[in-house]
């Protein structure tokens, strides 16, 4: 099994048009020498499930908001989720590892926020890799490191 290099990503977090561009060029960079991809780092946008959380709408700061939410004329005033870029991950063959582990388990605290107001860091695999996602954390340590929480992601290829 040929895997690339892991796709290290941060996509623009200003334009969420531009940012959908970006997550098709990595999701095709990622897979360039066959189906096996990884692609994780801060992806700047709620992630793809409809069913997943909400963002905490209370600590997004007003340009956060502008970004990471429809516009109030396409979603009838309230504030929703813009999904559209973790869309096209999903719909260019990527599964969000921790997303698929919570389908899983039901256990919430995969689903914790990377961010102050979101799981904006994610961490997704090519369809072709969905079975091997075996375990999935948040790093929090050292306190202070950073603004944004690591990932750790565990495959198994064997």
């Amino acid at each position: 099994m040929v895997v690339s290099p892991p796709s290290s990503v941060h996509f623009d977090p200003f334009h969420p048009d531009h940012a959908r561009m970006e997550a098709k060029l990595a999701a095709t960079r990622a897979m360039k020498y066959g189906p096996y991809g990884v692609i994780g780092g801060d992806v700047n946008y709620p992630p793809a499930s409809p069913e997943h959380p909400a963002p905490d709408y209370a600590a997004l700061l007003p340009y956060n908001r502008a970004a990471r939410t429809r516009l109030p004329s396409e979603s009838g005033g309230e504030l929703v989720p813009d999904r559209r870029v973790t869309e096209m991950l999903v719909y260019s063959g990527y599964v969000d590892a921790a997303w698929h582990l919570y389908e899983q388990s039901g256990n919430k605290d995969l689903l914790g926020k990377t961010g102050a107001d979101d799981r904006i860091d994610q961490l997704w695999v090519s369809e072709p890799l969905r079975d091997t996602i075996i375990d999935y954390q948040l790093l929090d340590t050292p306190a202070g490191a950073s603004d944004h929480h690591g990932l750790l992601v565990r495959l198994d290829l064997e």
